[in-house]
């Protein structure tokens, strides 16, 4: 946002930023331009926590699936030989 501002303005250049009490030289901008923004954030880490159950749910259901199978194709071998 504030690299987007500083071109309007040709005589505007940053040379430092404070962050957090924490002095950053104006080459560091690019890197906190980079981070996503807080909602960002918490979509990411929403979905790392999320597909861990994702994937155990489908485990899940696919053991009947499974299951269910096994039988068919065991059912429909019995009638091919009988």
């Amino acid at each position: 946002m504030l690299k987007t501002y500083a071109k309007n303005f040709d005589n505007l250049d940053i040379k430092a930023l404070v962050v957090e009490g924490q002095l950053l030289d104006g080459s560091q901008i690019d890197i906190l331009e980079s981070l996503p923004s807080k909602d960002e954030a918490y979509g990411l880490i929403a979905n790392v926590l999320q597909a861990p159950v994702g994937k155990f749910a489908t485990l899940l259901n696919e053991v009947p699936s499974k299951l269910a199978r096994v039988l068919t194709a065991v059912k429909d071998k019995k009638k091919a030989t009988a």
